[in-house]
C-alpha cells in the first residue's frame, strides 16, 4: 500500500536479496491510497526470501506511460521467511549472534538467513546499554530495530542480553578505562532499570525472552568482585519493572559461568528468588560432552530449582569448544570434534528439557589464533565450518518435535539381572566416617515386584556416601550396564562397578540422584562415562567376558542438600551394539537420533517397514528387515532415524483387534486414543504412561467406551507425547473398519 499525491503512472517492485523480483505496475486518477496483493511471489513464480526491499517509481501524467519519473526506495519493507513459522512444538536449538552490531542491512540478513537454514529457534543478541542509550536519556535504536526485524521476518526468536554498563552510569573507579568500566554495576541501579524498560518497551510485541547481565558470577563481567547480593539488588527491580512493562516476558538470570550452589543460594539469601522466570547458565568444558561435567551442572541446577524455586525453567544461554588446537593442552578440538560434540550435547540437553541451548558463536568473533576467536560456525571469510552443517542437521531433527527420552542403551536385547525388590538383594556399607545409611524394599518401582530405597545422612563433614554391593553375574557379552534410580533433588553422584573374568575391575560415574522421577544410570563399555576407569587384576583395559556387577556407589553431594532417600530398581545387562542418543516425537514421524564413539552398522529397531536417515529435509531410504530392523552405521556424529508409527491391519472387520507400533525412548509419556475420522473421541487406550526405550504394539480390541463395538468407517490412533520441558505434540495414523 501507498499514498498517491496526485494523478500518474506507478511501477512497483519488490526485490530480495538474491534478485527475484515482483513488479506491478498501474496509474491513479487522483489522489488517494493505492493497494496491491502480493502473493509473496516472483513475477517467475519463484517465492522472495529474505529481507524484501521496495522500490516505487511515479510520474504526474496518468497516460499508462511512465516517463520522467521520481524514484523512492524503501531499504526494509518486510521480511519472508524460506520456510512457514512452526504451528507445534519448536527446538532447544539456539545460537549467539551479533545481527545487532550491523550497519549492513544485507550483513544482518545473510546471519539470520545462516540461522534459519540451520533451523535455529533462538538467537541471544546483545542489547548493550552502552549502544542503546549512549548518552542518559539519548537512544540509539536503528541497529536494534533492523535486528528485531530482520530476525523476526526469518521466524527467529531473540534472547535480549541486557548487559553492562554505560560509560557515563559506572560506578568505576575514576580512570578506569571504558573496556573495563562497563564491567562495575551502575552507580545508580535506577538508570539500569530504566534502560531495561525502554527496550523491553520497545521490542515487547517481538522479544519476549531477556537475560539480565551476564556472567555476573566472575570478576571479569561483574568488578571490582563478584557480589551476589548487589546483583540480587539489580535483579529484583528490573524484573519487578520488565513484568509492569511485559507480564509476558520470560526474565533469566544472567547466564553463569558454571554451575555455582553457592551463589544461586546467596541470590536466594537476599530475597532474588520470586526475581526470574529461568536460570541462565553457561557450560563450557574440556573433552567429550559425555565425559564432563555438563550432565552434573544441568542436573544439579534443576536439581536447585526443584528445590527452591518450582516451575522455573534452565537455559543453556553459551556452551560451545573452540577449534584453537594450537592454543595450549585441551583448549581446543578438531573441526570433526567440535561438529560431533555439538550435536550430541544439543539432544542431551532437549533430553534434560532445558529450555534452550545456545552455542558460542554463529560467526567467529576475528580471525586470529585465540580460543575465543575459534569458537564460531562460521568463518570471518564466510566459511561454514562442519559444526555449521552439525547445528543445521541437529535442528532440523528437532524441529517441530518434543523429547522423548533416551534411546536404549544398546540395538539387542536387555535382561534384567536383579529387580532389586528385597534388601537380601544389597549389602549397604556407608563410607567415611559419621555416614548413616539404611536399605528397605519399597513398592515404588520401574517394573517388577519393587525396588530398594537408601535413606541416608550425609551431614558430617567426614561422611563420603554408600556403597551398595550386589555381586551380579552375567552371562553372554553385554554393552552396557544400567541401573533406574528415583532422584531426590540432591545431585548426589552415582556409580557403577563390574569386574571381568580376569579380575580387572571397570568403573564410571552412571549419572546424578537429580529431580524427582525415575532415570536410566547406565555404564556403558565405551569409556565415554565421566570418571571411567579400570584398576586391579591383569590391567589391559578390555573387557574379558563373563563379568560380574559387583557395585552401586553413592556419593555425598556438594549441593546442600547430605541427607534424603535415593530409590534403585532393575539392575540390566544390555547386548547388541552400544547406542547413545535421545527419541523424539513429531512431524509425524518418531526420531532416533543416534551415536557411539566408532563406527559400527547394526540393525536399530525402527516404527515401521520403512525407515530414513533425515538430514535438513532431505530423507535416505535404509533396509529394514522382516523383524522391522534397519540397518543403519552408527558413528561419533549422531545420525536421526525417522519412521512412522505402523498401524495393523490397516483395514479390519467389526470388532476385530488393530495394533499400533510404538518407538519410545526411556520414560516417554504418552496418550493413545482411537477417534472417529469426523473428530469423535471413542476410547482412550493409553492415559499418560511412562514406557521404557524400545519398541511395542499397542493394540485395540475393536470396542468403544462402556464394551460395544464399534461401527464400520474410518478412525485413526491418536497419539500425543509430553516432553521434558512441557511441551507436547499430537499427531494420528489412520484405519478403515470395513462394513
Amino acid at each position: 500500500t501507498f499514498t498517491a499525491g496526485g494523478a500518474g503512472d506507478y511501477r512497483l517492485r519488490l526485490i530480495d536479496p538474491a534478485g527475484n523480483t515482483r513488479t506491478f505496475t498501474g496509474a491513479v486518477q487522483a489522489a488517494k491510497t493505492e493497494t496491491n496483493r502480493w502473493d509473496g511471489k516472483s513475477d517467475g513464480g519463484a517465492p522472495l526470501a529474505g529481507v524484501v526491499r521496495a522500490v516505487l517509481e511515479y510520474d504526474s501524467t496518468a497516460d499508462g506511460k511512465l516517463s520522467g519519473q521520481l524514484t523512492v526506495a524503501t531499504p526494509y519493507l518486510v521480511g519472508a521467511a524460506q520456510r512457514a513459522a512452526s504451528a507445534t512444538a519448536g527446538s532447544v536449538a539456539a545460537v549467539n549472534s551479533s545481527l545487532t552490531t550491523y550497519e549492513s542491512l544485507s550483513k544482518a540478513d545473510t546471519d539470520a538467513a545462516a540461522m534459519e537454514d540451520a533451523y535455529v529457534r533462538y538467537a541471544r543478541e546483545e542489547f548493550e546499554w552502552n549502544r542503546v542509550e549512549p548518552r542518559k536519556g539519548f537512544f540509539d535504536w536503528p541497529k536494534f530495530d533492523q535486528a528485531v526485524s530482520v530476525a523476526r521476518a526469518r521466524n527467529i526468536d531473540i534472547i535480549g542480553k541486557l548487559v553492562y554498563t554505560a560509560d557515563w552510569a559506572t560506578s568505576a573507579p575514576a580512570g578506569t578505562p571504558s573496556s573495563s568500566a562497563r564491567y562495575y554495576p551502575p552507580a545508580d541501579y535506577a538508570d539500569y532499570v530504566n534502560y531495561a524498560v525502554a527496550t523491553v518497551e520497545r521490542y515487547k510485541d517481538r522479544v519476549k525472552v531477556w537475560e539480565i547481565w551476564n556472567e555476573p558470577n566472575i570478576e571479569q563481567y561483574w568488578k571490582p568482585s563478584p557480589d551476589a547480593s548487589a546483583y540480587a539488588r539489580l535483579l529484583k527491580a528490573t524484573y519487578a519493572a520488565i513484568k509492569e512493562a511485559d507480564p509476558d516476558a520470560i526474565v533469566l538470570t544472567g547466564g553463569l559461568a558454571g554451575y555455582s550452589e553457592q551463589y544461586l543460594n546467596s541470590l536466594r539469601d537476599a530475597g532474588a528468588i520470586d526475581s526470574f522466570d529461568g536460570i541462565g547458565l553457561h557450560t563450557y568444558v574440556q573433552g567429550a560432552p559425555e565425559s564432563s561435567t555438563i550432565d552434573s551442572w544441568i542436573s544439579a541446577a534443576q536439581s536447585w530449582i526443584a528445590r527452591n524455586a518450582p516451575g522455573r525453567s534452565l537455559w543453556i544461554t553459551e556452551t560451545g569448544w573452540s577449534t584453537c588446537t594450537s592454543c595450549g593442552s585441551g583448549a581446543g578440538v578438531s573441526e570433526a570434534d567440535q561438529a560431533a560434540y555439538l550435536s550430541r550435547s544439543m539432544i542431551d540437553a532437549a533430553a534434560h528439557g532445558v529450555a534452550a541451548y545456545a552455542w558460542f558463536n554463529l560467526v567467529e568473533i576475528g580471525g586470529s589464533a585465540s580460543r575465543l576467536d575459534n569458537y564460531g560456525l562460521i568463518e570471518q571469510s564466510g566459511r561454514k565450518k562442519p559444526a555449521y552443517s552439525a547445528l543445521a542437521r541437529t535442528g532440523a531433527g528437532m524441529a517441530g518435535s518434543v523429547a522423548a527420552g533416551t534411546a536404549s542403551p544398546s540395538t539387542g536385547t536387555s535382561t534384567v539381572l536383579s529387580d532389586l525388590a528385597k534388601t537380601t538383594d544389597v549389602k549397604s556399607k556407608s563410607l567415611g566416617t559419621g555416614a548413616t545409611s539404611k536399605v528397605s524394599a519399597v513398592t515404588t518401582r520401574v517394573a517388577g515386584s519393587g525396588a530398594i530405597a537408601l535413606d541416608y545422612n550425609y551431614k558430617a563433614s567426614t561422611a563420603e556416601g554408600t556403597a551398595l554391593t550386589m555381586n551380579l553375574p552375567v552371562s553372554g557379552r553385554p554393552s552396557a550396564v544400567s541401573v533406574w534410580t528415583y532422584g531426590d533433588n540432591s545431585n548426589s553422584s552415582i556409580y557403577m562397578k563390574i569386574t571381568d573374568a580376569k579380575g580387572e575391575i571397570f568403573e564410571g560415574k552412571v549419572g546424578n540422584a537429580g529431580p524427582e522421577g525415575w532415570s536410566r544410570q547406565t555404564l556403558y563399555f565405551d569409556g565415554l562415562n565421566p570418571s571411567y576407569k579400570s584398576y586391579g587384576s591383569n590391567v589391559d583395559k578390555k573387557i574379558d567376558y563373563p563379568i560380574t556387577v559387583t557395585d552401586v556407589h553413592v556419593f555425598k553431594s556438594s549441593t546442600s542438600k547430605t541427607s534424603g532417600r535415593i530409590i534403585f530398581d532393575d539392575v540390566t545387562a544390555h547386548y547388541g551394539t552400544s547406542t547413545r542418543g535421545v527419541v523424539f516425537y513429531g512431524r509425524n514421524f518418531v526420531t532416533q537420533a543416534l551415536y557411539r564413539p566408532d563406527f559400527s552398522t547394526t540393525r536399530v529397531p525402527v516404527a515401521n517397514t520403512t525407515a530414513y536417515i533425515y538430514d535438513r529435509g532431505a530423507l535416505q531410504a535404509v533396509s529394514v528387515d522382516s523383524s522391522l530392523g534397519a540397518e543403519v552405521t552408527v558413528s561419533s556424529a549422531p545420525k536421526f532415524l525417522v519412521s512412522s508409527n505402523r498401524v495393523n491391519p490397516s483395514s479390519v472387520k467389526p470388532g476385530s483387534s488393530v495394533s499400533l507400533r510404538l518407538l519410545t525412548g526411556d520414560r516417554t509419556t504418552i496418550t493413545v486414543q482411537i477417534y472417529t475420522k469426523s473428530g469423535k473421541l471413542v476410547r482412550t487406550i493409553v492415559d499418560s504412561r511412562s514406557y521404557l526405550s524400545g519398541a511395542r504394539e499397542i493394540a485395540w480390541d475393536g470396542k468403544v467406551t462402556g464394551g460395544a463395538v464399534a461401527t464400520p468407517g474410518d478412525y485413526r490412533f491418536r497419539i500425543s507425547v509430553s516432553g521434558p520441558d512441557g511441551r507436547s505434540v499430537a499427531w494420528g495414523r489412520p484405519f478403515t473398519i470395513a462394513g
